[in-house]
């Protein structure tokens, strides 16, 4: 989640106010990583100019989660694929993944299969 130490050779000492620390403690709570870590991003992502990003454990284990998921189904469609050539398969159970495989392929290709925002809402 973090960049490695070794590229990071200075150090900085300010202060800041009470609610900037409480901030800081707060995102330091939400997104699992150290207060040192969420000044780097802020000052990488104003650099950047991007807007300032983290990703949540819950999110960061949610992603891991589906890698492993669609890595599953990736094996199990390799198994039935050799199956289905080495002719295990009768025709009619070949008729039958072959809809399975394209309804999964469309699910997909319409961002509904894994699309965590779309099944929240």
């Amino acid at each position: 989640m973090s960049e490695k130490t070794g590229d990071k050779t200075d150090t900085i000492s300010i202060r800041i106010t009470p609610e900037l620390n409480d901030y800081l403690d707060h995102m330091k709570e939400v997104y699992g990583i150290s207060k040192s870590e969420v000044c780097r991003k802020i000052i990488k992502s104003s650099l950047e100019e991007e807007k300032f990003t983290i990703e949540s454990k819950e999110s960061f284990l949610l992603r891991k989660q589906l890698v492993y998921e669609v890595n599953a189904i990736g094996k199990n469609v390799n198994q039935i694929v050799h199956n289905f050539n080495s002719e295990f398969y009768n025709e009619f159970e070949k008729k039958k993944l072959f809809a399975l495989l394209n309804k999964l392929m469309e699910l997909f290709q319409n961002g509904q299969f894994g699309n965590s925002e779309n099944n929240n809402k």
